[in-house]
């Protein structure tokens, strides 16, 4: 059996996640943009920084995908572009700009959903704090506290 690689993506995901897509066109932009003329026209370090950053902005433009909603129901078809990006992949990983944060949570919950329901993903891991771990590791090993409690007060 061959190995997959994993995708790993980031937790701006479909928001900023396009840049990923549009890096390369962000480097095709700015071979577009650069000829030898521009160069001995003498352009300022400061427009080229300007056309660099219009190539960026294009290039996000270009492939950014809109989302509907961070809302874990409903449908999923605007994340159709994520099943794209992950093609086959096994492992799939999703980060955040801050712990703790509804939107990424919910986001979260959304695109799980949408690996479990469209490419078949049955397995699942967070991260989260060593104290939560502790509480969550005795729960399984030790059975003490109540799960609901312990989630309802980490989560």
């Amino acid at each position: 059996m061959t190995r997959r690689k994993a995708v790993i993506i980031p937790s701006v995901l479909l928001s900023l996640g396009a840049l990923a897509v549009a890096t390369p066109a962000i480097g095709e932009a700015m071979d577009k943009s650069s000829t030898p003329d521009s160069a001995s026209a003498g352009l300022s370090k400061a427009s080229a920084t300007g056309q660099r950053a219009g190539g960026v902005v294009y290039a996000i433009e270009r492939s950014a995908h809109t989302l509907r909603s961070t809302e874990p129901e409903g449908s999923l078809r605007d994340l159709d572009a994520l099943g794209r990006m992950v093609k086959d992949a096994e492992v799939v990983g999703l980060g955040e700009a801050s712990h703790g944060s509804q939107d990424f949570f919910r986001m979260k919950h959304r695109v799980f959903r949408y690996l479990v329901e469209q490419k078949g993903f049955r397995t699942f891991s967070l991260e989260l704090a060593w104290s939560s771990g502790l509480r969550l590791n005795d729960y399984v090993v030790n059975g003490r506290g109540n799960l609901k409690d312990i989630a309802n007060e980490e989560f």
